[in-house]
């Protein structure tokens, strides 16, 4: 028997939070045929290869996010739908969820599922013509609303969505490529010569105002006052010496810059991160489901995390929640953890019973089967 086939609309493909998750979805629920669309164009270093590789069809629709959408791009679009007739449509995020829906409503396709990512914002940090035209669409355009963060359904809630419409399911980890490897933490201390006592404290993120970098290196320096055995550990994009505002914001606090290790963008990330004894999360708005706890605790790495979206719900009662922008209580967070660590087995057996890539997948399945797509 065929499989039914699915059509994700999604705003870009870039190595983030979302897209992530739609590879690992895309991949790993087989009993459906994914057609993935991107309605910006493809860059370099984007995750468009990956899902070529997987045998999942891709495509980039080239729209400019600063341009009015253009009648060829939407019909473009139109004619995609058309050749695969999909049998749901499932968009990901406020563009995709509006531009893919409307699309989606002209073609006719019966089943049309939104996915909303990101929690609470403050007002001046998202569009809100775009959310008015997508909290109005909510109760015309889609036949359910997918969230991974029960912190963005009460906030789109309140933002005028559909309440009725949503649907939980939290972002799976991939418990395979995140995993209990000590040998690769000895490995990570060895190649940046540090003795095997030294305590690592690390930041796993980007270069944006989201992640709240000041609050994260002021916290890093209230815990080597306390602590002189303690280094510091960034990762991600522009998070390298390059950076010339970050190198600013180390060199404001007197002697954190030698303690502190800009590794910037890797691919490894379950190593470095087995190099860690603590993961620190300092976002201050926009999370829905903080992958990155999930991920670190896969590895059995402790966490502390800022009161943002489901952070706590993550964490549960294995780690330490502080209120956004404290510093103190997140230096008080890390010391605590370093001086008396949870067991690095009980951390991952948390997430492998409630946030699992099987699990996501296996409720993602189930919920599409709601509307009649099983083989």
């Amino acid at each position: 028997m065929q499989r039914p086939t699915i059509i994700h609309v999604i705003t870009g493909l870039k190595r983030s939070g979302a897209e992530n998750v739609l590879l690992r979805l895309a991949k790993n629920l087989d009993s459906f045929t994914h057609i993935v669309v991107s309605l910006t164009a493809q860059t370099a270093d984007d995750l468009t290869s990956e899902f070529r590789q997987a045998g999942i069809e891709t495509f980039h629709l080239n729209m400019q996010p600063t341009r009015f959408i253009t009648f060829l791009k939407c019909i473009r679009l139109l004619s995609i739908i058309k050749q695969h007739k999909p049998d749901i449509m499932q968009t990901w995020m406020y563009h995709a969820d509006v531009i893919g829906g409307l699309i989606g409503r002209i073609a006719r396709i019966k089943t049309i599922i939104w996915n909303i990512r990101n929690g609470s914002l403050p007002k001046e940090k998202h569009n809100p013509f775009i959310v008015r035209i997508a909290s109005w669409l909510s109760n015309l355009v889609p036949t359910a609303i997918i969230s991974c963060s029960q912190d963005a359904i009460d906030f789109h809630s309140c933002l005028g969505y559909r309440c009725a419409k949503f649907a939980y399911i939290p972002n799976g980890i991939d418990c395979e490529m995140f995993h209990i490897d000590r040998d690769a933490g000895k490995r990570f201390k060895e190649f940046n010569c540090m003795p095997s006592t030294t305590r690592c404290v690390g930041l796993v993120a980007r270069w944006h105002e989201q992640k709240d970098i000041p609050t994260f290196l002021k916290a890093c320096s209230l815990v080597a006052h306390e602590n002189n055995n303690v280094r510091f550990v960034m990762i991600g994009n522009n998070l390298d010496p390059q950076n010339q505002a970050l190198a600013k914001e180390i060199q404001s606090f007197a002697g954190l810059s030698k303690k502190m290790l800009l590794l910037g963008g890797q691919r490894d990330i379950p190593a470095l991160m087995n190099g860690l004894d603590v993961l620190c999360m300092t976002s201050s708005f926009g999370e829905g489901f903080p992958n990155v706890l999930g991920e670190a605790m896969a590895c059995g790495i402790n966490c502390v995390a800022t009161d943002v979206g489901d952070a706590a719900e993550i964490v549960n009662n294995m780690g330490y929640v502080a209120p956004i922008g404290d510093a103190k209580e997140i230096a008080k967070g890390i010391l605590e953890l370093l001086k008396n660590p949870k067991n690095d087995d009980q951390l991952r057996q948390h997430i492998l019973r409630n946030y699992s890539l099987q699990k996501m997948t296996a409720d993602y399945g189930a919920f599409y089967n709601q509307f009649g797509c099983s083989e």
